[in-house]
């Protein structure tokens, strides 16, 4: 099955899905799991051999094999740690080994790299997906070593499975970009748009590669070069901060849209170095930049009229430093990160992945955090609590999303009194009040004594004072929905 025929099976794939259980919704997430093990055969644990793997490496020179126990998920391979420092984007190889040949191969690949001593953060994930070894290097030379190497033994060969259709793909492996935004999710999220705009039109079971093609060119026109997008764009990926920081997370964005343009167009290798040492040129990126800065000047952002940041937004960013600096390290560096924050407006305890300690410091006061705090916690600044709370952000957010889903359904077709019965009823454990497009969806993700909680969550987070509202709870979500 070649490349087109491949993307057009996956497709079907998460069409039919959705065609058979409607209330299974078409989320970049659900999209993302099943690209990762989409033509995996047999299910199999790849943790089994983290134990093994670290042994066999505890002799060898030129690199560290690791399981962190912030991300226990994951076996890691590294060479020169301060590469995740370097500005420029990695090189990023997906080996897509099958579970039976996964222990030799791994030991095999890095005990290479280690020999050829190649600069590298490299990883396996503790279950069998298509990208079940990822490598990640600084240039061409060691990109083509291991990929010669790897088409060169005949055991590797053997267990290799059918790479990730939509990366560019050369002699078995598929290949992408790295830096701050993750390939695979931007494509998911590529997928799902497509796939929902086609579900709108009642014509989900008409999907196919060209098609797709057409859809992301004309998304990354519409967002990059026309900008009749641009602003919707920046609000769906939570960018906030002056021109030159948006801007250079747009970038990120470009060349992972590009990139996923070209392989749709069937580039290779070739292609794809020759546009990746186009894109760490800094003469290159700084032209890039300034076309950008520009667009946003003319569409989007003028410094006099940027506004502050809403309450959730200043949550986001903190409780995102907070979740970065704690898989990055700990739970202990989290907590001092932010006690260091707020006691002593010290940033550099967080970790700058993702531009974390930048963003702060550019949209979050001291006493911004500890407003919203104190309101998420009844007056208390209680840190501990706010890292747990951080902790776990995303998943509220999550279900924050499916709640509203439910409730604009239901006040659309119901008004607020059915809106306001079906809150009450659904703490009780009744979700019958709600319209049923989107009540299983509800059942699955939010408990039924969760409800108020989560609701009073919500209005605190987005920083408004419950103690002086004598209104009913569900009366003023009502209301914000």
């Amino acid at each position: 099955m070649n490349k087109t025929e491949r993307i057009n099976e996956f497709f079907k794939l998460i069409a039919s899905i959705h065609l058979s259980d409607s209330s299974i919704e078409i989320t970049p997430e659900m999209v993302y799991a099943n690209i990762v093990e989409f033509g995996i055969r047999e299910h199999s644990k790849n943790n089994v051999y983290f134990n093994e793997w670290r042994r066999n490496f505890k002799d060898v020179k030129n690199i560290h094999v690791f399981v962190s126990e912030v991300n226990p998920y994951f076996c890691q391979f590294v060479n020169n740690v301060s590469l995740d420092n370097n500005e420029e984007k990695f090189i990023k190889i997906y080996v897509p080994i099958d579970g039976k040949h996964i222990n030799k191969a791994a030991d095999t690949i890095f005990k290479f790299m280690a020999k050829k001593n190649i600069a590298h953060t490299s990883l396996v994930g503790s279950d069998e997906r298509i990208d079940n070894i990822v490598i990640r290097v600084k240039d061409e030379k060691s990109a083509r070593l291991i990929k010669q190497f790897i088409k060169n033994d005949p055991y590797i060969q053997e267990g290799l499975l059918p790479p990730n259709p939509f990366a560019i793909i050369d002699e078995g492996l598929a290949m992408a970009y790295d830096n701050k935004i993750s390939y695979n999710k931007l494509v998911a999220s590529y997928i799902s748009s497509y796939l929902n705009d086609l579900k709108s039109k009642d014509n989900l079971e008409t999907t196919n590669y060209v098609d797709f093609a057409n859809y992301v060119i004309k998304k990354y026109n519409n967002t990059f070069v026309y900008c009749n997008e641009l602003n919707d764009f920046i609000k769906e990926k939570n960018l906030y901060g002056d021109k030159e920081y948006i801007a250079k997370k747009l970038i990120e964005y470009v060349t992972v849209t590009k990139l996923l343009i070209d392989s749709l167009r069937n580039l290779g290798i070739n292609e794809y170095m020759e546009y990746w040492h186009e894109i760490n040129n800094r003469g290159y990126q700084k032209l890039l930049i300034n076309d950008i800065i520009k667009n946003l000047e003319n569409y989007y952002y003028t410094e006099e009229k940027g506004d502050k940041l809403s309450i959730s937004e200043i949550d986001k960013i903190l409780a995102d430093a907070i979740a970065i600096t704690c898989e990055k390290y700990d739970l202990s560096q989290a907590t001092h990160a932010l006690n260091e924050f707020i006691n002593n407006n010290n940033v550099s305890y967080f970790t700058n992945d993702n531009d974390s300690r930048e963003k702060i410091i550019k949209n979050v006061t001291v006493d911004d955090a500890k407003k919203l705090i104190k309101n998420l916690f009844d007056g208390e600044l209680n840190l501990t609590e706010y890292v747990s709370y951080a902790l776990n952000l995303d998943v509220l957010l999550q279900k924050q999303q499916i709640l509203d889903n439910a409730a604009l359904v239901t006040l659309q077709k119901y008004g607020d009194e059915q809106l306001c019965y079906a809150l009450e009823q659904a703490s009780k454990g009744n979700f019958q009040g709600f319209s049923r497009e989107n009540r299983e969806s509800l059942i699955r993700n939010i408990p039924p004594d969760e409800i108020p909680s989560f609701i009073e969550m919500t209005f605190k987070r987005e920083g408004h004072d419950l103690k002086n509202s004598n209104e009913p709870l569900n009366q003023l979500y009502a209301k914000r929905i």
